[in-house]
């Protein structure tokens, strides 16, 4: 674990919209967006946290073998929009819409944990 990078600010994500949530092996995409600014990607590798609206609190420990059974608690903050952004040392926290929450966890010790991507090239590692 490295932290959270001081370039990762909250105005990156601040009113922007969950449009797609991306699974392939070993790794989930997010992608935010709002027009006219450059949309922001989340390539993950490590933990995320996920928060549906009146439910249970989950973890995703890595992207590993199976993600079916909580994809659909991620696939379920598509279309939402940041109303809040949390920023410390161990994550980023993201308050969604109707009670949604997502937290990406600098969770690894040997390796990056994600990567922010702003448009098309700024690309900072966690």
């Amino acid at each position: 674990m490295h932290g959270i990078p001081d370039e990762i600010k909250p105005e990156l994500f601040e009113k922007r919209t969950l449009e797609s949530v991306l699974f392939a092996e070993r790794l989930i995409g997010f992608r935010f967006t709002d027009p006219p600014r450059e949309e922001v990607r989340i390539s993950l590798w490590a933990a995320v946290g996920v928060r549906p609206t009146g439910e249970a609190d989950e973890v995703i420990e890595e992207p590993v073998g199976e993600p079916e059974p909580k994809a659909s608690e991620l696939v379920g903050a598509v279309g939402r929009k940041v109303e809040a952004v949390a920023i410390d040392a161990e994550a980023i926290r993201l308050g969604l819409s109707d009670g949604y929450e997502l937290r990406f966890f600098d969770s690894s010790s040997r390796f990056e944990s994600f990567m922010v991507i702003v448009g098309e090239g700024d690309e900072i590692v966690v």
